[in-house]
């Protein structure tokens, strides 16, 4: 069987960047989507796009078909683990062989966000992984710290007295 990977949140930033790269370096992959319209739309012939939606089980059999790798962006509107395990589990049901996670900086320390469930929750499935742990994304002061930087003139995040940097 030849290496197909599936990427959940292809048109986000992150995603996006994925399926580019993987496409450049001539690697099949398929991307799981709500709106595969807008997905073709957005990639064209490059990939192929199939409906998937993680509170919807229903479409992740058709997902999952010949797929080897897995890269998983949490959806951000997903907080609870209950809402993403059972693409998980499926994901190893149909023998997905590795989990590429788009995780946090300094979750083995930070229990309560929503990526070190995640992150339990692959390693107790056996799933084969690897745990992406970016830092903090140069795209977020333009958006999800916009308001605070232009209404405020602050920045706050999660760094303590630590130091930080923007990819």
């Amino acid at each position: 069987m030849s290496s197909t990977i599936l990427i959940t949140g292809a048109t986000g930033t992150v995603g996006e960047a994925v399926v580019q790269q993987l496409h450049h370096q001539q690697i099949s992959c398929r991307v799981a989507v709500r709106q595969p319209d807008r997905a073709q739309a957005m990639f064209g012939d490059r990939v192929e796009a199939v409906q998937f939606d993680f509170l919807d089980p229903a479409t992740f059999s058709s997902a999952f078909v010949d797929i080897t790798h897995l890269f998983l962006v949490r959806p951000p509107a997903l907080s609870n683990i209950k809402q993403i395990a059972p693409a998980l589990i499926a994901a190893k049901a149909a023998g997905v062989q590795q989990v590429v996670f788009l995780s946090l900086m300094g979750v083995e320390r930070n229990r309560i966000v929503p990526h070190a469930a995640i992150e339990r929750c692959i390693q107790q499935l056996e799933l084969p992984f690897t745990f992406l742990r970016a830092g903090f994304f140069m795209q977020n002061l333009s958006t999800t710290h916009c308001d605070d930087i232009r209404l405020h003139d602050d920045l706050f995040i999660p760094a303590g007295t630590g130091k930080t940097k923007f990819y």
